[in-house]
């Protein structure tokens, strides 16, 4: 893809780019801890997986204009949603970790950018 219609405007590039791999691994399992308990485990009871993904891709406002980057989050999520309806949010929370993880070690090893 071209390069324009994934830039995040680097804040993924700030924030993982000098950090030590254990504080990629730790901040990759606070966030997905505290976002998958939130929505799968509280909102998407309330609102189902696919108003959850909304609102899930919602709160990652530095993609609102980039269609491709809000199109992945929106489907990360569907895929999120649907593995804690049949393995238990936990198997969400380890999927997201893993995520959230993998990107920010190719980043901090200059392999993907988004900017």
């Amino acid at each position: 893809l071209p390069q324009e219609w994934m830039d995040d405007g680097g804040i993924n590039e700030k924030l993982f780019k000098n950090l030590p791999i254990w504080h990629i691994a730790l901040i990759s399992i606070i966030v997905g801890f505290t976002e998958e308990l939130l929505f799968r485990s509280a909102v998407q009871s309330l609102l189902g997986i696919i108003l959850t993904s909304l609102l899930f891709t919602l709160i990652h406002f530095r993609y609102l204009e980039k269609w491709i980057l809000l199109l992945f989050t929106f489907m990360i999520s569907l895929g999120l949603g649907y593995l804690a309806v049949y393995f238990e949010w936990f198997t969400a929370f380890i999927a997201h970790v893993f995520i959230d993880f993998l990107q920010g070690v190719l980043i901090r090893k200059g392999w993907i950018s988004f900017s």
